[in-house]
């Protein structure tokens, strides 16, 4: 039997809805057949009674039923499904810092356009993803919109041999936030070197020159991130790298953010390749006492809920996360409709957010 899982981030209505939409599919509720009453419903999935009528709000919407004063909830004729948008979403979810941002732009863009959709867990495991694009290819799908895995590594072979698979029977996709390489596809990305491109003209304009980077070397957008920095930098005069620290994000960044501390010639300024990583680096300056932005000045990336609940609010390079996801239904939509004919490719420019954790010197 389906269950509710409580700690999706998919909202629990949502999910409700998805698993009876199923087995309406699937034949397990026919045309013509009355729903469990909403009292059977609460009880089989231990949810509420506001959430049943969310989603069976959803599913009228949507026409897979109606509800006949004084009878009950009823299976309509599937009449719709001739012409039924199914779209799948595979996304990273336990990727808690960006994925309520895709879940809710992606499920409200899909909803608009009356497109079913289910929203699977890569895990994110390229292994996985090529499992997900197995099935969907086998069972087919309207279209998929999905999140590549954040390594930099991968078994491009493996990968190239999924997606041909999706190419094969005719199911466009795009790729959000990131890309694998050398695959002919449409995706949607943020230009991460150029958002480390402009945090090294911010805070070289506010006249730092020893600054410490905080990244992790087996993700691409840090990479990315860190090279736009390092090689605006250079630009700047080979000599200004010899003031760079690099400082890797792992079990062991505290210590090494007291270590350059103490040194003589400590970093002005922290550029951390995600929010994140600078509320790690805020907490830790502040078990220092070291004043930011007096002492030292802390800058982040993407502009997320953690850069504006932090103290002092935190000074980002802005992601357009939620935008992200609505243009990529809106892409998807123009593969599925042949709008365009070639891949639906949109790059997005980062945007400094100004607030109170850097300072000049």
């Amino acid at each position: 039997m389906a269950i509710i899982d409580r700690k999706s981030l998919i909202p629990m209505y949502h999910q409700l809805a998805q698993i009876l939409k199923e087995q309406i599919d699937s034949g397990i509720i026919h045309p013509g057949d009355k729903l469990p009453s909403e009292s059977e419903m609460i009880a089989q999935y231990g949810i509420g009674r506001l959430t049943v009528r969310q989603a069976l709000a959803q599913l009228a919407k949507d026409d897979y039923i109606e509800k006949i004063q004084g009878k009950g909830t009823y299976c309509k004729h599937p009449a719709h499904k001739t012409n039924a948008i199914n779209i799948d979403v595979l996304l990273d979810m336990s990727d808690t810092y960006f994925i309520p941002y895709y879940v809710k732009s992606i499920s409200e863009a899909l909803s608009n356009n009356n497109a079913n959709f289910i929203i699977s867990d890569t895990k994110d495991s390229d292994a996985e993803i090529c499992s997900l694009i197995d099935k969907i290819a086998d069972r087919g799908s309207s279209g998929v919109i999905l999140q590549p895995s954040h390594g930099l590594e991968c078994d491009h072979a493996t990968i190239h041999n999924a997606f041909n698979q999706l190419r094969n029977a005719g199911i466009p996709y795009v790729m959000i936030d990131s890309l694998y390489d050398n695959i002919d596809s449409s995706y949607l990305v943020l230009d991460e070197k150029m958002g480390g491109a402009i945090a090294c003209d911010y805070l070289s304009g506010l006249n730092h020159k020893r600054i410490a980077i905080i990244y992790v070397g087996k993700y691409k957008d840090s990479m990315l991130r860190v090279n736009g920095f390092v090689e605006q930098m250079k630009s700047r005069g080979q000599d200004n790298l010899k003031n760079i620290r690099m400082v890797e994000r792992d079990d062991t960044l505290e210590d090494n953010i007291a270590k350059l501390m103490a040194n003589d010639k400590r970093p002005t300024a922290f550029f951390c390749y995600n929010d994140e990583t600078a509320l790690r680096c805020l907490k830790k300056l502040k078990a220092l006492n070291i004043n930011v932005p007096d002492q030292v000045s802390v800058l982040g990336f993407d502009d997320s809920l953690i850069a504006t609940n932090s103290a002092p609010a935190l000074t980002t390079i802005a992601h357009p996360k939620g935008l992200m996801g609505k243009s990529a239904v809106d892409g998807l939509f123009d593969l599925i409709n042949h709008k365009t004919n070639g891949p639906y490719i949109k790059v997005f420019d980062p945007v400094l957010i100004i607030r109170d954790s850097c300072k000049k010197i």
